[in-house]
């Protein structure tokens, strides 16, 4: 139980006061959330397109024993 008493006030005051500007780093943060999701977005539309010519190349392609000479 001490430990329990311990954690609750320590999330309700941990001690840590924030300066007049408010917190600092936030804007630090959200520029690289930003950035996170741009490249996440990104890499998203690069493997569906790459889903998408890859599809297309199997499809135009003959399969491997299509042209294969039998006498060989």
């Amino acid at each position: 139980m001490v430990l329990a008493d311990t954690l609750i006030q320590l999330a309700y005051d941990a001690g840590i006061k924030p300066n007049s500007g408010g917190l600092p780093g936030l804007p630090v943060l959200k520029q690289v959330m930003d950035s996170v999701s741009l490249f996440a977005i990104t890499a998203v539309v690069g493997a569906l397109r790459s889903r998408e010519t890859l599809t297309a190349h199997l499809m135009a392609s003959p399969s491997p024993g299509r042209f294969r000479n039998s006498a060989s």
